[in-house]
């Protein structure tokens, strides 16, 4: 219940991000937590770099909280994974001399990792899914003893995370 209250506040986060920056936000799926929460969504940001900005938010993200769902106020930590794929339509063209060379390449390759069920096998495309757990993760949002939000592979950290919960997302986004 922990871990699917903390993917209903990282689902809310995103879409405030993409709200503050005038992107058009839309929920394509939505799957309730059991208790409370969510147990996975996915949603759409459109507008001008949209995956540019977002790419780097893909990976494993780690909550520190005293636990609403705890009568006993102890402090949990929940991890939730998040994954950030491009939105690729017709309207691209490739000018090139092997374009159908390349499209045949493109489209048996689709086909390949169609016919794939092994969710490892298409680490080309989604990159690569760490697990879910300690040391695996991108960012940490500490909320007790202190508050703190510090993304691992840049050191860029924040003590607002009222700021940071309320999509607030630049600092993180331009440090990487």
């Amino acid at each position: 219940t922990e871990a699917q209250g903390w993917a209903e506040m990282l689902y809310r986060m995103y879409c405030r991000w993409g709200e503050r920056h005038n992107f058009k936000v839309s929920t394509l799926d939505y799957l309730d937590g059991e208790e409370a929460g969510l147990k996975s969504a996915s949603i759409l940001i459109e507008g001008e770099n949209a995956y540019g900005f977002l790419k780097s938010e893909s990976g494993v993200h780690r909550l520190v909280r005293v636990s609403p769902f705890d009568a006993s106020g102890r402090r949990h930590t929940s991890f939730s994974s998040l994954e950030v794929m491009p939105e690729i339509d017709d309207t691209i063209e490739i000018e090139y001399q092997n374009r159908d060379v390349a499209m045949r390449m493109l489209k048996s390759k689709l086909l390949e990792i169609k016919e794939r069920e092994n969710l490892e096998r298409i680490e080309d495309i989604k990159g690569v899914q760490k697990e879910i757990a300690w040391g695996s993760q991108i960012r940490s949002y500490v909320f007790m003893p202190y508050t703190l939000v510090k993304d691992h592979r840049t050191g860029f950290e924040t003590g607002n995370i009222n700021a940071v919960m309320d999509g607030d997302l630049d600092g993180f986004i331009n440090a990487y």
